[in-house]
């Protein structure tokens, strides 16, 4: 299975619970909406995968994110386990800026 298929397979039905919809696609990466939030799953060469949560407007370093490396594990494991932590926190698909907010504390980044 493809890149897209595989996110279509294991990540999709957890988020279209949320109404999540694929708005764009490529073999490396898919983009996904719903009303105030979005999503976006990559795969790089290298094997890196990345899932970012984020409110719309702002960049997918601003949000909740989940990575991952080809290698212990496939990245069809790797889109699962994503998919798992979203389950796990509710908060996640909530669309509550609050919580993104965490995200860009100066703690968070590791800045001074």
């Amino acid at each position: 299975m493809d890149f897209p298929e595989l996110i279509r397979l294991h990540l999709l039905p957890v988020l279209q619970e949320r109404g999540f919809v694929i708005v764009s696609e490529d073999d490396r990466s898919v983009d996904l909406e719903a009303g105030e939030l979005r999503a976006q799953a990559i795969v790089s060469p290298r094997g890196e995968f990345e899932l970012a949560i984020f409110p719309a407007g702002s960049q997918p370093y601003e949000g909740w994110r989940y990575f991952g490396m080809v290698g212990r594990a496939s990245i069809e494991r790797l889109i699962e386990l994503g998919a798992q932590e979203v389950r796990r926190e509710p908060r996640i698909l909530a669309g509550d800026r609050a919580f993104y907010a965490e995200f860009n504390s100066p703690q968070e980044r590791h800045l001074p």
